[in-house]
């Protein structure tokens, strides 16, 4: 069941009327759905019914065939997948259902850690498809659900739709956002990520992103895991879809109480990690420890801990992730 439907419950009454003809449309796998309509209401509708619909794997967003008739339009949708695989695919995922609903309720896990449960398993799963993003070709099945569930191997939009999709199933209130990433002064990407609704709260959730910062599918990272509108927008640039939650509540390093703020808080819990004999330390620094530097933090850990270090540093965030040897 789609619980975030209307791309963020954001059309008019005569929009949801296209998206509901749209989304019948595309269901039945229609090679033709009339709308009453104007074309260009379409093509900024059509998006968002995907968007909203994990399962319409089949269709290729980037195609689309349309016949403006002033009041009406004749949409031709672009199916890259037969019947016959695309019943495969469904068996498929069904079975991905199943064990799912399954895991989470023999775990009995709540929201939290039902969403975490879902961003740990689509890490461990799923190889970031570089390839397509060095090419600039992410259409088919790289940015669908059967990227990550199929074929292992997916962009940013297969992954948010991927963790929707799940999310969906659990009966978790999210949606797939879209935006731009900076990289610098000069160069910006398109980017997807999810939001998700934690006692009626939204937070920000990007897989992909914290796919690239984990060394390993066991050491996986959560630098951008439930993080508030004020923290994600040091990443990216986009358009709320209505209020996002401020304050840090269900992040990892909330959670964790491993937001350090002064000083003597590194001190000690980088001590503590080492006489716990802790293999990684990870913790962010809150306000008043922005002019702690990365030396000083390899001070600190040196003056406690003999042996070797890698230091990973998410410099937007002030993230440090620590492993040692």
């Amino acid at each position: 069941m789609n619980y975030f439907k209307y791309y963020y419950q954001s059309l008019s009454p005569g929009e949801k009327k296209i998206y509901e003809a749209l989304e019948k449309g595309l269901v039945s796998r229609a090679d033709s759905i009339r709308v009453m309509g104007r074309g260009i209401q379409v093509k900024k509708i059509l998006p968002m019914v995907y968007l909203d619909n994990p399962q319409f794997f089949y269709v290729d967003n980037t195609q689309l065939s349309l016949a403006d008739g002033g009041l009406f339009c004749i949409v031709h949708p672009c199916y890259y997948k037969t019947e016959a695989q695309c019943r495969s695919i469904e068996a498929y995922l069904q079975k991905i259902a199943g064990r799912f609903i399954d895991e989470i309720r023999k775990k009995r896990l709540n929201n939290q850690m039902t969403v975490k449960y879902v961003h740990d398993f689509i890490i461990r799963n799923t190889s970031y498809a570089k390839e397509n993003q060095a090419s600039g070709d992410a259409s088919g099945d790289v940015s669908t659900i059967v990227g990550v569930f199929c074929n292992q191997r997916a962009v940013c939009l297969g992954i948010a739709l991927a963790a929707k999709w799940l999310l969906d199933l659990a009966g978790i209130p999210s949606g797939v956002m879209e935006g731009c990433v900076s990289e610098g002064m000069e160069k910006e990407n398109n980017h997807a990520w999810n939001i998700v609704s934690i006692n009626d709260l939204w937070y920000h959730m990007d897989t992909t992103m914290d796919m690239g910062a984990s060394i390993s599918k066991r050491q996986i990272s959560y630098d951008f895991f439930l993080r508030s509108d004020a923290v994600f927008r040091r990443l990216a640039l986009y358009v709320p879809p209505g209020e996002m939650a401020d304050i840090e509540k269900y992040s990892y390093f909330a959670s964790s109480h491993t937001v350090l703020r002064d000083k003597t808080q590194i001190e000690s819990y980088i001590k503590n990690c080492i006489r716990n004999k802790r293999r990684r330390i990870y913790f962010e620094l809150g306000a008043g420890c922005e002019a702690v530097s990365r030396e000083q933090i390899g001070k600190y850990l040196s003056s406690v801990y003999i042996g070797s270090y890698r230091i990973r540093m998410n410099v937007k965030l002030n993230i440090y992730d620590i492993f040692l040897q």
